[in-house]
């Protein structure tokens, strides 16, 4: 697979601590997946773990989640 490439390097956000703090401050993501091919996207709440480094998203067991 290619890596991606950001179409507009002079907005993108390389320090590291200002990305946790834009994670900290979000209630919501919005997630691009595929299911048979066929693309769609999803909002999810989440929450923000700071010593972990991760991301916690709502899902169920039913559904495209």
């Amino acid at each position: 697979m290619e890596r991606y490439h950001i179409r507009r390097s002079d907005r993108e956000i390389k320090d590291e601590e200002e990305i946790r703090s834009i994670l900290e401050k979000g209630r919501f993501v919005t997630l691009a997946l595929a299911n048979e091919n066929m693309p769609y996207a999803v909002t999810l709440s989440y929450g923000f773990d700071r010593a972990g480094n991760c991301l916690y998203m709502h899902c169920a067991k039913e559904g495209k989640r």
